[in-house]
């Protein structure tokens, strides 16, 4: 294994970091003429790239990571490491984000909701309810299987251009009815919404999920007085204090 910081400044020195445009898993070639990956592990501070766009850097043993002042960078995948804690200053653009199979508990700081579309954090010790999520407005993608997040769907609400939802091996069990018009496929145990169970579709591109879109055709009077619960939510906010 090597040492992530000690590889990075290696790497990418100072010097050079204006050119760098992608971050990526280092290789090495044995005398066999394969490829093999090395393992890094420790902690990360990522720093000062301003023309980096892509950091890929999945399956080490990354523990605490800070990504800093890296303006155009909008992919980050770190999936399939021990990352317990990400921090996000000054990295704007952030569009695609995945760090799924790790060990974070609580969500990474300094992701930007207006830009983030694309977000997995699955496979993690998430815990409460999905209201930390409601900010992410533009989220298309939204992967938090196997956490110990629990409540309703009806926190998501405000993700009104969410695509493809994935709550598998959560304790979250009610509020279909809230989601955004704009879902297609939701990924759950069948536990979790028997009412979905007619619903069920497998195919070669998408998998095994839930056809929300036809079940939500099914239940428009469900629906509409969700839609009423939520307007009427907005009514009731109290004005602030001139």
């Amino acid at each position: 294994m090597v040492n992530a910081q000690e590889w990075l400044d290696r790497n990418y020195p100072q010097a050079q970091r204006n050119n760098v445009r992608e971050i990526s898993q280092p290789l090495i070639i044995n005398l066999g003429g394969n490829e093999i990956i090395k393992v890094l592990e420790g902690d990360l501070i990522i720093e000062g790239f301003p023309n980096l766009s892509e950091i890929c850097l999945f399956e080490n043993r990354l523990n605490l990571v800070k990504i800093s002042n890296c303006p155009e960078c909008h992919t980050v995948q770190f999936h399939d490491n021990q990352v317990v804690s990400i921090e996000f200053v000054d990295c704007p653009k952030i569009r695609y984000f995945d760090c799924s199979n790790n060990k974070l508990s609580q969500l990474p700081t300094g992701l930007n909701p207006e830009t983030l579309v694309h977000l997995d954090i699955s496979d993690n010790n998430l815990t409460g309810d999905l209201s930390i999520l409601s900010r992410f407005i533009n989220l298309t993608c939204l992967e938090i299987r196997k956490n110990k997040l629990s409540g309703s769907l009806r926190s998501l609400a405000s993700l009104e251009r969410l695509n493809e939802l994935n709550v598998s091996v959560t304790w979250i069990n009610s509020g279909l009815e809230y989601l955004s018009y704009s879902l297609q496929r939701i990924y759950c145990h069948p536990s979790q919404f028997p009412q979905l169970k007619h619903y069920r579709v497998n195919d070669e591109g998408n998998g095994e999920h839930y056809d929300y879109q036809a079940w939500r055709g099914n239940n428009e009077e469900l629906i509409e007085q969700a839609e009423e619960q939520l307007l009427q939510a907005q009514i009731e906010v109290p004005l602030p204090n001139n």
